[in-house]
């Protein structure tokens, strides 16, 4: 096939529906593959060709909302990308999934056949067409990263020997083999697939790359059209032959490059005409003679760096996308005043996002916010900070009653932008610190008596003036200057422990007003015995001389505990009478 062969060709939007079964040949989950890290240059050069490419190889970015998208397209006001944002721009770290696509024969004759060798091959290739983007980015904050990983899928069809097109057919075979994905057809079952990838691994994006083995194959390219090589502009994926037609396997790192710079937005610039793509939809440079232009110079074009990302028109030596004001929203705090020594704030913080200028598409960000400050505990809701949006549940415990000023400071990962919240709360509750009852503790049964309580605010210690106060269930009479008292009797013998139950009380001061239900007692309760004294009367005999002292003994205790009756008593007759009679002798 001659160098005039297709390039690449870039499928833009959403392609036919999945109509075929899958088969389960040989399933290996995706937990198993180990990414490696792909940091730093690691020296790949490219040879300096300059093949004629006709115009037209790639289809344009179709700028139109698709049905597909449905029930997958949910985050509004959440910046972080979503299902289909798996590559949006070239920023930070993505995650790569080399599948080798292995025919099983079950339905196409089996006629290629990978080899260890060859796949380590590709890999290398692989990871030197990365590399290449690695070493011409331009932002030290945040590093670019590829963390790489490879396996191995299986299908009943041969590839090759098909039409393009037909990816439709053994691609879900393939991630189904892997464990990879789900979905009704196999462009959502790529997107499944690189989402998957991208929250196992914790990277901001994914893809994958497809590596149709074409070792025997005459041209190395699928039936029709003729590709060897295409990509989804924006992802989720690429498919590449092991050939590339006369490209061969010794320049697979550069056909990879190319088609990287496709799954970031970037469109062709060999083609004669000026197209608008990516995240910031801006316009390519035709002719750069760069790597997204057929003559694949070692450069990205001023066009291509835009479509991917790559701008800073600030000049402040960060990627404007990614230079995100943090913001904080309360959804629910304690009040101002509360006696709930647990003071909370719950909300969210996030990033506003750059602009997505692309028709359609949602604007997002992979920059991440931090807790930098905050009183008390912060807790992110969703077990870590490690995102553009945070739900956050921050707890403080006040020691002491009194005024305390919670607050809480975020920044974001890029240019460190601080956005911060505090509010004053005044904690406090009741004291009941003192209290009033009967001068001494045992009282006449039936007789009435008064206990009282006194009620201060915890934070200052001033008076409780007002508010609905419990004694023993009975609703307490407000005696001034903190007072609040009730009036008890008992017409039979027993105890009373009188105390304070229940509080509501209003707090007005100058951050607002409260009612407060929370008390301390400080106090001893007021204990009352309603009682009486049983006296026994006894004589050793019934009759004695007149003007003579009687002999009469008592046993005096009371009633309610039997102790010894403590004090004098009085008969209703003297012990001596003067006249001869009968005389009844009471106390």
């Amino acid at each position: 096939m001659s160098m005039l062969a297709l390039f690449v060709s870039v499928l833009v939007g959403f392609l036919m529906v999945f109509s075929g079964g899958i088969v389960l040949v040989s399933a290996e989950s995706l937990s198993l593959f180990q990414p490696s890290s792909l940091t730093i240059n690691e020296g790949g050069v490219f040879a300096d060709v300059s093949p004629s490419m006709p115009p037209g190889d790639a289809l344009p970015p179709l700028g139109r909302s698709s049905p597909m998208r449905g029930g997958y397209f949910s985050q509004v006001d959440d910046p972080r990308p979503g299902f289909w944002e798996t590559s949006e721009y070239m920023l930070g770290r993505v995650g790569v999934l080399v599948v080798f696509v292995e025919s099983t024969g079950g339905l196409d004759p089996d006629i290629e056949d990978w080899q260890e060798w060859r796949m380590n091959l590709v890999m290398r290739k692989v990871r030197s067409g990365l590399d290449w983007w690695i070493a011409r980015y331009p932002f030290r904050n945040p590093p670019l990263e590829f963390m790489v990983s490879s396996a191995v899928g299986y299908t009943r069809y041969e590839p090759i020997t098909r039409n393009s097109t037909d990816e439709s057919l053994w691609i879900p075979e393939v991630l189904a083999s892997i464990n990879c994905g789900s979905g009704e057809n196999y462009y959502i079952y790529a997107a499944s697939c690189a989402n998957e990838i991208r929250e196992k691994w914790s990277t901001d994006w994914a893809f994958l790359i497809f590596v149709v083995d074409s070792l025997k194959d005459e041209d190395g390219m699928f039936a029709d059209p003729p590709r060897f090589a295409y990509a989804y502009i924006n992802g989720p994926f690429m498919v590449v032959t092991y050939d590339n037609d006369d490209w061969g396997i010794d320049r697979m790192d550069l056909v990879v490059a190319h088609e990287v710079g496709h799954i970031f937005g970037a469109t062709d610039e060999y083609n004669g005409v000026t197209e608008n793509s990516g995240y910031l939809y801006e316009p390519d440079s035709d002719g750069s003679r760069c790597i997204m232009d057929g003559n694949a110079g070692p450069c990205v074009s001023v066009g291509t760096q835009r479509q991917i990302g790559w701008v800073d028109d600030d000049l402040d030596g960060y990627p404007d996308i990614l230079e995100n004001e943090p913001v904080i929203i309360i959804e629910k705090k304690t009040p101002n005043i509360t006696d709930n020594e647990s003071i909370k704030l719950e909300g969210v913080v996030k990033l506003d996002p750059y602009p997505c200028r692309r028709p359609y598409c949602r604007s997002v960000t992979i920059n991440k916010v931090k807790p930098i400050n905050y009183t008390g505990e912060i807790y992110s809701l969703d077990g870590k900070f490690d995102s553009a949006f945070e739900k956050f549940l921050l707890v403080y415990n006040a020691s002491a009653a009194g005024r305390h000023q919670v607050s809480v400071s975020f920044s974001e990962a890029i240019k460190n932008l601080v956005v911060s919240y505090s509010q004053t709360v005044l904690y406090t509750y009741v004291l009941v610190s003192d209290f009033r009852g009967p001068k001494f503790e045992r009282v006449d049964v039936g007789s009435t008596q008064t206990a009282e309580f006194r009620l201060k605010w915890a934070h200052d210690e001033s008076a409780v003036t007002s508010g609905n106060v419990l004694i023993n269930g009975v609703l307490a009479e407000n005696r001034g200057d903190g007072w609040f008292g009730v009036t008890v009797t008992k017409n039979d013998v027993g105890a009373a422990t009188l105390s304070v139950d229940s509080v509501n009380v209003t707090l007005l001061t100058n951050e607002g007003q409260a009612v407060i239900r929370k008390f301390v007692i400080t106090t001893h309760p007021v204990n009352i015995i309603f009682d009486r004294v049983i006296i026994d009367l006894s004589s050793p005999k019934t009759r004695f001389d007149v003007d003579s002292f009687a002999e009469i003994s008592y046993k005096a205790y009371y009633e309610y505990d039997h102790r010894d009756f403590v004090g004098s008593i009085r008969l209703n007759q003297p012990l001596r009478q003067s006249n001869s009679g009968n005389i009844l002798t009471q106390s």
